[in-house]
């Protein structure tokens, strides 16, 4: 599977079990579909552990059938549509899909009329599904920022912490003063661009700096945004327990 990759360097220890976190804006049910079939295509053992999915549309007969397939490929779901965002009167936002093989739980949703943010605990990490329209303002991505710190505050996470999504802004914007306010990590795969036709990196990762990792994009076109990944090393004893 073809990708482009950057490297990032944490603190080792212990033993480690190689493991992956998928992000992808899909843009809607068609994209949705295709990143579906391309895991669907996989063999099972090469599939992510986590996929976080943002710009996620759909109602809620659909949601029934899209868990069914999902459960079939061996992930749980987490749903992260709003109420608050909603498109042509479908349910709107972001959605994670975590491997059955390690336990995980939906603990916030943020609904906010301009995005979503999903947290889910997987092992001992805090995982944040993010999205946040384009403003050219600032406004808007200020008020998400505002407000995913509190929420982060609310629920007192102590161990480690992970954003992912498409958070319409490169790294020198809002995100990566978010991050430097949290002690973050914005981390972006060694492209030009996270959209097919751009120049800019919109999708990536911000951590706390806590495990070897890297960061890729896969070649597979699955809608106008890049799948983008994170590659990490997730203590073996921890991955064998959380089962």
């Amino acid at each position: 599977m073809g990708q482009s990759s950057s490297a990032w360097s944490f603190p080792r220890g212990g033993a480690k079990v190689l493991q992956e976190i998928w992000c992808f804006n899909c843009g809607g049910l068609a994209g949705f579909w295709k990143l579906s079939h391309f895991l669907a295509a996989m063999e099972p053992s090469l599939r992510p552990l986590v996929v976080c999915v943002q710009e996620f549309t759909c109602d809620d007969r659909e949601i029934v059938g899209i868990s069914n397939y999902w459960c079939e490929l061996g992930f749980q779901i987490h749903d992260g549509r709003s109420s608050q965002y909603c498109s042509r009167g479908r349910l709107k936002g972001v959605v994670t899909f975590v491997s059955g093989s390690i336990a995980s739980q939906k603990l916030h949703l943020l609904e906010l009329q301009h995005g979503a943010a999903l947290c889910v605990a997987v092992s001992d990490f805090l995982l944040i599904n993010c999205y946040v329209i384009p403003d050219s303002s600032g406004v808007k991505q200020m008020e998400y920022m505002t407000t995913l710190g509190e929420m982060i505050q609310s629920i007192s996470w102590t161990r480690h912490l992970l954003l992912c999504g498409d958070f319409n802004e490169e790294s020198t914007g809002w995100i990566g003063t978010f991050a430097q306010l949290h002690g973050l990590a914005c981390l972006l795969p060694s492209v030009d661009s996270t959209r097919w036709s751009g120049s800019k990196i919109l999708d990536f990762f911000v951590v706390s700096g806590i495990l070897s990792c890297d960061v890729f994009a896969l070649d597979a076109k699955l809608s106008d945004h890049r799948v983008v990944g994170l590659r990490l090393e997730l203590s073996a004893w921890r991955h064998k327990e959380m089962k």
